[in-house]
């Protein structure tokens, strides 16, 4: 709402000390990482703004910012790798940037070249994974790629306009069925065997995938 970003505590049941952003320019996105409960707040301007959940201050200020975007699009996406170090951040212009807590300098840039606004960024963690792989996900478009490098590992068109993202899991972590919620009343499902191999509970899905290869 505004420069403020509010945070109810359901154990007390009332609201804690809002967030204060440094400008009048609300916040888009939010993401906190369950490593060192760093929370990151991505603003209308094209600013992250990182603050410091575990404390208690009734003026919560943020401990840091950097301008992402020097065009002034705004922030669409953000989100955390399970190590904690890594922070994924994408634009209203359809560009994604990966950076090291450590460092204002982006360790890699992906852009998805049709100028849409990234609706969902998401590292891929599961037991089994051949490829550091991020999903970064535009209007019209999911893009799996290598985080390392940036290369492409598998990217799938939808037929109508995407809104939301779900990788099924399992406890061996994400699986390579997806769901998509668009702009059509049904949930759009696809499997992707190359990202993952199915949740335990719907096996049947690589099996039919063997018989498929086997054809």
């Amino acid at each position: 709402n505004g420069s403020d970003v509010y945070r109810l505590n359901l154990d007390e049941g009332r609201f804690k000390a809002p967030l204060t952003l440094p400008e009048e320019n609300g916040g888009t996105k939010i993401a906190l990482s369950s490593v060192h409960q760093l929370l990151t707040v991505g603003t209308e301007d094209g600013w992250i703004h990182l603050f410091d959940s575990r404390t208690n201050s009734n003026k919560k200020k943020p401990i840091s910012g950097l301008k992402i975007s020097k065009d002034e699009a705004s922030i669409s996406a953000v989100s955390y790798a399970s190590d904690g170090l890594t922070l994924g951040v994408g634009t209203e212009h359809g560009q994604v940037m990966l950076f090291d807590l450590r460092t204002s300098t982006p360790m890699l840039t992906k852009h998805h070249q049709n100028s849409s606004q990234i609706v969902k960024l998401q590292f891929l963690e599961n037991l089994t994974e051949t490829y550091k792989t991020v999903l970064s996900a535009d209007r019209n478009i999911v893009k799996f790629w290598n985080r390392l490098d940036g290369a492409m590992i598998a990217n799938v068109e939808t037929p109508s306009c995407i809104n939301d993202i779900c990788i099924a899991k399992d406890e061996r972590g994400d699986s390579g069925l997806m769901m998509v919620a668009g702009e059509q009343p049904r949930v759009m499902n696809y499997y992707i065997p190359v990202i993952g191999s199915a949740p335990k509970w719907y096996s049947y899905l690589d099996n039919l995938t063997e018989e498929l290869e086997e054809k």
